[in-house]
């Protein structure tokens, strides 16, 4: 194991969050000691974790090393991680060393501080002010200002068409069930409802399959200019599209290295998949949350910011949107107003689920959804199924029955997969 993976591990174990955070032990703190001053670790490794040791109650282990560092930091630290400790700090190392100490932002520091992340600031202090974030745990009001200033960054390209359903799956991907909802793209596409996904080739943490890598496998350009996948949306032969972070972002794209070597998932995975980079005339915008205390305050975030007609907030298989219909669906219908509802999968008759698998790949992901779009038996289909029904029922207030049918005819004709094959 590198240096680097070594020091990686102890982020790790301590800089996932308030609640899951391990307690580091004697050797840790060793093996700490000694890789801080090495110069094959990457130092925005060495600031996110000094960030977590700071931010986070310590051990009293810990507390030991952190009254070390702070009465000799130059015995400890690189010459670049001292203003942490003590000493001269800039405008942006100040604002970190806030929220290090539990301090909410304002909504003007907050704007100010994120546009750190598309200028010439050093790479170990944009992951220093993710990590501190992440820890302390954002207020509302500053997740408001970080959301704002990323759609600032993304210009609204108009599609014209009727209405545009936007899936909006987490960027890292899959790791342990297939991802297919390129495929319910196709799908609903077919049955008369353009879709567009969006996505990155890999980022970290998870470093998962992707839309974008399942593009490539089947063949298929994932990172065709907008003009050509608004072209797509419009070809109602075709009627569903992708368009990649690195052609409509390329400034968020950049920060992959940064997302990589801080180890842990920042707030820019909460908001990237909510950026909406193509629109319609009319929008309906589905989404995803991990942990239940996102489930209502993204969803004010997407009233706030976003520009549709109706939107579901879904808490998604592994990240993405597709929906569990073995267990009780808590989710958030948003149009005017916010509807908490429970969709049971069961009582509408599905039963099947994603299985698990250990190696997740691009090809395998192809093959299924392949089989599901040729109108093979095969329990993924009916997963498909509850998919699009589902979405078609909440978004477009369609009897459950009709839309189910709907789905199930553009598999069996194969217009669906037409859509699939249609797309270059």
């Amino acid at each position: 194991m590198t240096n680097q993976e070594q020091l990686a591990q102890i982020l790790k174990k301590k800089g996932i969050g308030p609640e899951s955070s391990k307690s580091l032990k004697n050797e840790d703190i060793a093996l700490l000691k000694a890789l801080m001053l090495t110069s094959d670790v990457s130092l925005t490794t060495k600031a996110t974790l000094l960030t977590a040791l700071l931010t986070l109650e310590p051990t009293d282990i810990e507390k030991l090393l952190i009254n070390e560092i702070q009465s000799n930091p130059t015995d400890f630290l690189p010459e670049q991680l001292i203003p942490f400790i003590s000493g001269e700090v800039s405008y942006f190392q100040s604002t970190i060393n806030q929220i290090i100490q539990h301090q909410h932002l304002t909504k003007e520091v907050a704007e100010t501080a994120v546009q750190h992340l598309f200028d010439n600031t050093p790479d170990y202090l944009k992951g220093a002010f993710l990590e501190s974030e992440r820890l302390k745990r954002e207020t509302y009001e500053e997740n408001s200002a970080f959301f704002k200033v990323l759609k600032s960054h993304v210009p609204s390209h108009k599609a014209n068409i009727k209405h545009l359903i936007d899936l909006g799956d987490s960027y890292d991907g899959c790791t342990r069930t297939p991802s297919l909802n390129l495929f319910l793209g196709a799908t609903l596409a077919a049955a008369g409802y353009p879709t567009i996904l969006h996505g990155v080739d890999t980022v970290a943490p998870k470093e998962g399959v992707t839309h974008h890598q399942i593009l490539k496998a089947a063949g298929k350009n994932a990172l065709k200019p907008i003009s050509s996948v608004i072209d797509d949306l419009e070809n109602k032969t075709i009627g569903w599209s992708y368009v990649d972070q690195k052609v409509y972002h390329p400034q968020l794209y950049a920060l992959k290295q940064v997302r990589k070597e801080m180890v842990k998932r920042p707030f820019l995975a909460t908001f990237e998949k909510m950026l909406q980079p193509i629109v319609a005339d009319k929008n309906y915008v589905v989404s995803q949350y991990t942990h239940k205390h996102y489930k209502l305050e993204v969803a004010k975030l997407i009233h706030e910011f976003c520009s549709f007609d109706k939107s579901i907030h879904i808490k998604g298989i592994e990240g993405t949107c597709m929906m569990n219909p073995k267990i009780p669906l808590e989710c958030v219908l948003i149009d005017h107003s916010f509807h908490e509802k429970t969709i049971y999968g069961e009582e509408q008759g599905f039963k099947d689920s994603l299985g698990r698998y250990d190696n997740i790949t691009p090809d395998l992901c192809l093959e299924i959804g392949l089989d599901i779009l040729q109108n093979k038996d095969i329990p993924e289909k009916n997963f498909l199924i509850f998919q699009g029904a589902t979405l078609l029922h909440y978004l477009f207030e369609i009897d459950f029955k009709t839309a189910k049918n709907t789905i199930e005819t553009v598999i069996s004709n194969y217009s669906a997969l037409n859509h699939w094959n249609n797309l270059k």
